[in-house]
C-alpha cells in the first residue's frame, strides 16, 4: 500500500510539472504574438525614435477599433457555430491573430502605394 501512495504522489508531481510547463508555453505564445503584432504595426523612421514611437502609438490607436470590430465579428461567428462561449484566452489569441493579419495587409498596401493609402487612411479615419 505504501508503494501505491508513492505512485500517486509522483503522478501528482508530474501533473503539476506538466501544468506549469503548459502555462509557460501559453505565456510564451502570448508574448510572441504581442511581439509580432508590435513589429507588424511599427512605423519606422530611421534615426528618429520619437517620431517612430509616436507614429506607432497613433497607428495602433487608430487601427484598434477596426481590429476590435473584426474580432467581435469573428468571435460571434465562432460562438454561433459552436453554440458555446469562447474562453477569454482564446478571444485574446483571436484578437492578436486578427491584428497581425490586418497589419500585414495594411503594410503590404502601404508598401505598394504609400501616398494613395496614406490619403485614404487619413480621410477614412478622420
Amino acid at each position: 500500500m505504501v508503494h501505491l501512495a508513492d505512485n500517486s504522489s509522483t503522478t501528482n508531481l508530474e501533473m503539476e510539472k506538466m501544468d506549469s510547463s503548459k502555462k509557460l508555453k501559453e505565456y510564451l505564445s502570448y508574448f510572441l504574438l504581442v511581439v509580432v503584432y508590435l513589429l507588424c504595426s511599427m512605423r519606422y523612421f530611421p534615426g528618429r525614435w520619437l517620431d517612430t514611437s509616436l507614429a506607432t502609438i497613433t497607428h495602433i490607436a487608430s487601427m484598434g477599433p477596426y481590429t476590435l470590430g473584426a474580432t467581435i465579428i469573428t468571435v460571434s461567428i465562432l460562438h454561433k457555430m459552436s453554440a458555446e462561449r469562447l474562453p477569454w484566452k482564446n478571444i485574446i489569441r483571436i484578437f492578436l491573430a486578427v491584428s497581425i493579419f490586418l497589419e500585414l495587409f495594411l503594410g503590404i498596401a502601404n508598401y505598394v502605394d504609400p501616398k494613395k493609402n496614406a490619403v485614404l487612411l487619413t480621410s477614412f479615419i478622420g
